[in-house]
């Protein structure tokens, strides 16, 4: 019994040795996922980590770090598009809105200066039209602002769609009738033809 106890023992510490050394190189490789980690967390790069362990569940895990990593590019990359798109954005409605104040600025000081009624009168139509334009665009702007806003609910209604285009028409009869007595009917026919 004494031989048997001993291949035990030796067995029993090859498998230690081994489950040992295997616990080290998860170690390291855990230490070295670490790192690059840290790296590509600072250094904001596509880099991704290798997996080549000879142990299935840690190459798993590594796989699956590395759809997140390209998950988290593919966002960052998405947010930063956004984020020019509405830098730009915001250039052209501050442009957009500067040219009509300058306008008005510069009507505003022509009509101090100005001591004829009509010519008074004319810079403030043009000042008024500036002003009508101005809140346009910034009605516009906050329409759109508005219903880019996820919790804006557009409600919607039942149209009577006979009624409409009924309406449609009669609010174009004059013109339909000034054609038709201008020779605008077909061959003697009268009444309304598309073509």
């Amino acid at each position: 019994m004494g031989v048997s106890m001993i291949i035990w023992a030796v067995a029993a510490t090859l498998v230690c040795i081994a489950l040992s050394l295997a616990i080290i190189m998860i170690l390291r490789q855990i230490g070295e996922i670490c790192r690059r980690l840290s790296f590509i967390r600072s250094h904001r790069t596509n880099m991704k980590l290798a997996a080549d362990t000879p142990f299935p569940a840690m190459n798993g895990l590594i796989n699956e770090i590395n759809s997140f990593l390209e998950e988290a590019a593919e966002k960052r990359m998405r947010m930063e598009r956004e984020s020019r798109g509405l830098k730009d954005s915001l250039t052209g409605i501050s442009h957009d809105i500067r040219t009509p104040l300058t306008s008005l600025s510069g009507y505003f000081q022509l009509l101090t200066r100005e001591e004829e009624p009509e010519e008074r009168a004319r810079y403030c139509a043009v000042i008024r039209a500036r002003i009508d334009s101005l809140e346009s665009m910034l009605e516009e702007l906050f329409t759109y602002t508005k219903l880019q806003n996820s919790d804006y609910r557009i409600e919607m209604d039942s149209v009577n769609f006979t009624r409409c285009v009924i309406d449609t028409m009669l609010a174009f009869y004059g013109q339909f009738a000034d054609k038709n007595a201008a020779g605008g009917n077909r061959g003697g026919r009268s009444g309304i033809y598309l073509r």
